[in-house]
């Protein structure tokens, strides 16, 4: 019981550090969308995607999901025009849905 009640504790603190680390993650997001909209470069695409694909590796770990789910779909849309074939205005939708991310995490953060 104890080895569980210490497991827990750590999973807690993680979980805490994660959050404290989300409007930070917040910034780089915002930054990394308003590159893409002013000079919209694979460059500058695939820095948003590592982002994405970092968040989405990490918030599904520490209870959320949602927010796991979309910066992953986000990700798989960017990553697929960039790697194969471009959906026609593949960069609006992505955009659209990293937004859609980013008002979510400021709800995480408000709450």
């Amino acid at each position: 019981m104890g080895g569980e009640r210490a497991a827990e504790l750590a999973l807690q603190a993680l979980k805490s550090k994660f959050l404290d680390s989300l409007e930070y993650r917040l910034l780089e997001l915002e930054n990394a969308t308003t590159a893409c909209r002013r000079r919209p470069t694979r460059a500058a695409f695939e820095d948003l995607s590592s982002l994405l694909h970092k968040l989405s590796g990490i918030a599904a770990s520490f209870g959320f999901p949602n927010i796991g789910q979309q910066a992953q779909s986000a990700e798989l849309l960017i990553s697929q025009a960039l790697h194969g074939e471009p959906h026609a205005n593949w960069e609006s939708k992505a955009l659209t849905q990293v937004e859609a991310l980013m008002d979510d995490i400021e709800s995480v953060l408000e709450s």
